[in-house]
């Protein structure tokens, strides 16, 4: 039992992890973008949620790690 576990253990969801889920607006407004922009490019995004066929939304744990990669790379 223990190893079936410790194996099949998934990340912790939004709610538990104190991660906040953001909308297209949110998200746009914080990288200076268009909410256009932001739902265009949703699938290519590592932070964005799928939550159902047409509703998504972005962690804002993950966003903050993005564009914290992106600078860092540019730097």
């Amino acid at each position: 039992k223990f190893f079936f576990r410790a194996v099949h253990r998934r990340e912790p969801t939004a709610e538990q992890s104190g991660d906040r889920l953001l909308t297209a607006n949110e998200v746009a407004e914080t990288l200076g973008v268009t909410k256009r922009w932001v739902q265009r490019r949703a699938r290519r995004l590592p932070f964005a949620r799928r939550l159902s066929a047409h509703a998504v939304r972005y962690s804002e744990y993950g966003l903050k790690r993005w564009m914290a990669n992106r600078q860092m790379r540019v730097a």
